[in-house]
């Protein structure tokens, strides 16, 4: 009798520190992480008043997987509970029982849409790879699929160890299938881009360069709030088209364009901002040459455009070859961008003189490492 006149007659109010906010004035909600916590708490009789910080399980395997998803339907990859990330957290939080952080390759913005996005969490060594994938195929969102999952190899860090990303971008000039317009910018007007113009202008944009120019400007003022700089090494540009017309001004029923670009690290709507600059060069209202000074200039202007952020896909995330092993990351993924009437991505080899980044996973470098990263 004492034990049940001691027992509290109501659940206890949830602790402040175990809520996030998901935007101004906005109501709070616990994490996908801080919800099994407490959820761990009320099962074991322990006090749910208390904060549930993340910790590895005891003997922890890493594992690492491949998604897909279709940006529009979600915030963004992390910062709020409509995010994939506390999508992914929560649904393997309540699988495995413990709190799991899920650490992607690189955090796209809302909008932005991902053919092969990688990512890692820990685990108990006795999950099982196999059970853990078709638990989540058939536990998530149609808008979002995990299709692949197994034991990564050792030192693996999603986001330390990669060692570039491929993003493709569409353009569609005219009138396009409904199922398209999610995933392209439909630009305005019939009048066709010139292709070979926008192919020019790439080739200036290729190399190692300071692209402040083409990323988001501060709050405070700063072009670039990275903590590791400014300079990117972007090793492909390529514009491919359909094979339609595309001689300046010409009126054509559809025109579809990708944009192919990789490189080791992008800066915050950097791809977006070269993508949109680019069809500005394709529309004539810039020079090929604009594009050079525009790189000197150090600081983003109002010719430099942002593309909307339906058109960009996450295409690839490139690894050292023990982790693309297990990853598979080269074989087509069930959502690979070779859509009907659309140009095909080819594969292109990387520079073997790249300066590859660096692939240690110390602490340091992940305090700091991802800032304004896409």
């Amino acid at each position: 009798w004492l034990g049940v006149l001691e027992r509290p007659l109501a659940s206890p109010p949830r602790p402040e520190s175990a809520l996030v906010s998901v935007g101004p004035g906005s109501r709070k909600h616990p994490s996908g992480i801080q919800r099994a916590g407490m959820l761990h708490a009320r099962k074991s009789g322990e006090s749910v008043i208390q904060r549930w910080p993340y910790e590895a399980p005891p003997c922890a395997v890493r594992y690492c997987a491949l998604c897909a998803y279709e940006g529009g339907s979600w915030s963004a990859w992390m910062g709020c509970s409509s995010s994939i990330q506390a999508a992914l957290e929560g649904r393997l939080s309540g699988l495995l029982q413990h709190a799991v952080q899920v650490v992607a390759a690189g955090r796209t913005d809302a909008g932005v849409h991902a053919a092969a996005q990688a990512f890692h969490f820990d685990a108990a060594p006795t999950a099982d790879a196999s059970l853990i994938r078709r638990v989540l195929m058939h536990g998530l969102p149609s808008s979002l699929q995990v299709y692949r999952v197994g034991v990564a190899a050792a030192g693996f860090h999603a986001r330390l160890s990669c060692l570039g990303k491929r993003y493709v971008y569409r353009l569609l000039v005219g009138a396009g299938a409904l199922w398209e317009l999610p995933f392209c910018w439909s630009v305005d007007g019939c009048q066709s881009l010139d292709v070979e113009r926008m192919s020019a202008a790439a080739t200036i944009l290729q190399g190692e360069h300071d692209f402040r120019s083409f990323c988001r400007q501060e709050t405070s003022g700063k072009s670039c709030a990275d903590p590791r700089g400014p300079v990117r090494h972007l090793w492909r540009l390529q514009v491919l088209h359909d094979g339609q017309a595309t001689s300046p001004g010409e009126c054509v029923g559809t025109q579809r364009i990708l944009v192919v670009a990789e490189g080791d690290r992008f800066l915050m709507h950097m791809a977006r901002m070269i993508v949109g600059t680019l069809v500005q060069v394709g529309r004539g209202r810039l020079q090929v040459s604009d594009l050079a000074a525009l790189l000197r200039r150090k600081q983003r202007s109002d010719q430099v455009v942002n593309a909307p952020a339906r058109g960009l896909m996450l295409d690839r995330v490139f690894y050292a070859e023990q982790h693309e092993a297990v990853l598979d990351c080269s074989s087509p993924a069930p959502q690979a961008t070779g859509l009907p009437g659309w140009p095909r991505v080819a594969d292109f080899e990387i520079p073997s003189t790249l300066s590859l980044y660096a692939t240690s996973a110390n602490p340091e470098a992940q305090e700091t490492d991802g800032v304004h990263v896409i």
